[in-house]
């Protein structure tokens, strides 16, 4: 395994590196967007969906909203469920002004049945829908996309 070099850098997964990438995103002139947005609304110019599959630990997927929202950015976090099913880690990133949605895996916990898939997709839909109207909604927008917020700054 080399160390120091490329393959290094590109396993570093901590907050800090993530920062620098949003960072770095918003310097070149780019507008995060959500997933919904993207799809109803195409914006033009510069543009990355950042979405995210939580299919472990849901507080890191907190700090990530919560560096995101002081940066003004908004992304798209998917959450499974049980797994990653944390009603209060989904409506803190949910009140940050973040899209959260159902990562759903139904047919294969039913194991190829349809019927109990569907049933299943139902039940743990519902779980979502308590929380908000919609399992996914988009929020707004943030165009002030030219500061990186309050407490953190972009070099």
């Amino acid at each position: 395994m080399e160390s120091g070099g490329d393959a290094e850098i590109l396993r570093d997964f901590t907050l800090e590196k993530y920062e620098g990438l949003c960072c770095a995103l918003l310097g070149a002139g780019y507008t995060p967007v959500t997933v919904f947005w993207y799809i109803t609304d195409p914006p033009r110019g510069r543009t990355v969906v950042l979405r995210h599959d939580v299919d472990r630990k849901p507080e890191n997927a907190l700090a990530m909203a919560e560096l995101e929202h002081a940066l003004g950015i908004t992304s798209t976090y998917y959450f499974r469920h049980p797994a990653t099913f944390t009603p209060a880690i989904i409506d803190r990133i949910h009140a940050l002004g973040h899209e959260v949605g159902y990562h759903y895996e139904v047919l294969a916990k039913a194991r190829g049945n349809y019927e109990e898939a569907i049933r299943l997709f139902a039940g743990e839909l519902a779980e979502f829908h308590a929380l908000w109207l919609s399992a996914v909604k988009v929020l707004g927008r943030n165009f002030s996309h030219n500061h990186c917020g309050i407490s953190h700054q972009c070099e």
